[in-house]
């Protein structure tokens, strides 16, 4: 039974037509985070080197965050009465993360950091570009708004650390 709504405004005050858009941005860093999970839990299991231990237990963190960050995130466009993507297909077609398809397999701790490093900047990039994306909306949805800057602020946080694993002093 589908269930529609007698306006188009949710009883929270956003337009159902802006919520829409808004949940299409919070799937891209829904799909984002899928891929990156499942790329950081690869490289967590088959990673090798004399510093294993230290970074297997950073990407343990790595992986949490994002589980819980994917739960959130999902749970923020339910929040606004509309789908989370669970697609996998999907999810890999509108990611900016490009998963490991394993054909030129990495497992060196170096290697691996270098190309995380790399997904993180770019997921933060592109979290920045949703910020300001959502910000244009009337009214504006302070929830999201302010859901995707605490994101933004942990995902920064991380692609520091990322980065400070691999400066060499």
């Amino acid at each position: 039974m589908k269930i529609v709504p007698k306006s188009s405004a949710l009883r929270t005050g956003l337009n159902i037509g802006d919520t829409k858009a808004i949940a299409d941005l919070l799937n891209l860093i829904l799909s984002n985070d899928m891929v990156l999970l499942m790329k950081v839990w690869g490289f967590h299991w088959n990673m090798v080197g004399p510093d294993f231990l230290p970074v297997h237990t950073f990407f343990n963190d790595l992986y949490e965050s994002l589980v819980d960050d994917i739960d959130a995130t999902g749970e923020r466009i339910r929040a606004i009465g509309q789908r989370a993507n669970g697609s996998l297909v999907a999810m890999l077609k509108s990611a900016i993360v490009k998963e490991d398809d394993n054909s030129n397999p990495m497992t060196n701790t170096r290697d691996i950091l270098f190309e995380i490093s790399g997904d993180y900047d770019n997921s933060v990039k592109q979290m920045r570009d949703i910020l300001s994306k959502l910000s244009k909306f009337t009214p504006i949805d302070e929830g999201n708004l302010n859901y995707v800057q605490d994101l933004l602020m942990r995902r920064e946080k991380y692609a520091w650390f990322l980065r400070s694993h691999l400066t060499n002093n």
